[in-house]
């Protein structure tokens, strides 16, 4: 059995990120709502970029470190891709999911995706390497 996680990371932390999402053994996936702040956006005013993506990592992170455990694997490549521009509502929080694909050769490949509701405002790929020494 993998140690779970207790709390979110410290760069989580950062990002204003204060509790854990729910992880789904079965699915293998972790799911997150986030209430993102006006400290977040850029000059539009969306969403920044860096944050969503920095956000997406530290999801992928939680999951691999569920699955896993903690300091098994670090970012080899991420990929977000924006469907729409991601202006901030309180009221509305953004639905992160991450979830799992496979492992190949040492990589761990996962998707996911976050919603506003029903709508989905950006997708992301990733992969991850297993470090060696775990």
């Amino acid at each position: 059995m993998v140690n779970q996680p207790k709390k979110p990371t410290p760069f989580a932390k950062f990002l204003g990120i204060h509790k854990l999402g729910s992880f789904d053994q079965e699915k293998k996936e972790y799911t997150l709502k986030v209430s993102p702040n006006k400290k977040m956006v850029n000059f539009f005013p969306t969403l920044h970029g860096g944050y969503l993506s920095a956000l997406f990592d530290d999801f992928f992170g939680m999951l691999v470190y569920f699955m896993y455990g903690i300091n098994t694997a670090t970012t080899k490549k991420t990929i977000v891709e924006y469907e729409r521009m991601i202006r901030i509502r309180q009221r509305e929080p953004l639905i992160f999911l991450v979830y799992f694909i496979e492992e190949n050769n040492g990589v761990i490949f996962m998707k996911g995706e976050v919603k506003r509701g029903e709508q989905i405002m950006a997708t992301t790929e990733s992969q991850w390497r297993l470090r060696k020494n775990r």
